[in-house]
């Protein structure tokens, strides 16, 4: 039996509209007729996403409010870190990794040839060579513990 892929085809979509809305007006609330409007799914549709990404855990969201025992999503507020890392809004320490080799990689050809070329292309190739992987979890620990102060 084949299950369908409803992340990426209604739920993801459905999120992204979602934050489109919060970061464009700054209200954290976003109505599902909105949503409706927004992604030009049917009510049916938007509601199945927002019963799934309810139901995640950790959440997408702070609160859902629901019409009853079985009368769908409502609304949604306050949008977690989940769904803006989810998103592309916050960084996550893949995007993070990914980013930090490709500047690595461009700094070393923009930098003039020399000593300090030459160890820019070391470090850009060091981390090629560890990969994303591994980084990300270095910068998945880093952002657990937070950032220490700046002195």
């Amino acid at each position: 039996m084949h299950m369908t892929d409803t992340w990426t085809n209604r739920d993801l979509p459905v999120l992204h509209a979602i934050m489109n809305r919060v970061e464009a007006t700054n209200f954290q609330t976003v109505q599902a007729t909105v949503i409706a409007q927004d992604t030009n799914f049917d009510a049916k549709t938007v509601n199945l996403a927002l019963e799934a990404l309810s139901r995640a855990q950790p959440g997408f969201f702070e609160k859902v409010t629901s019409a009853g025992v079985s009368g769908g999503v409502l609304m949604v507020s306050g949008p977690t870190e989940r769904a803006r890392i989810a998103t592309g809004t916050w960084p996550s320490p893949k995007s993070i990794s990914e980013d930090l080799i490709a500047a690595l990689h461009k700094q070393a050809e923009q930098t003039p040839e020399g000593p300090k070329r030459k160890k820019l292309r070391s470090m850009a190739n060091a981390a090629t060579d560890v990969g994303t992987d591994l980084l990300a979890k270095l910068f998945a620990e880093v952002m657990k513990s937070g950032m220490p102060p700046l002195s």
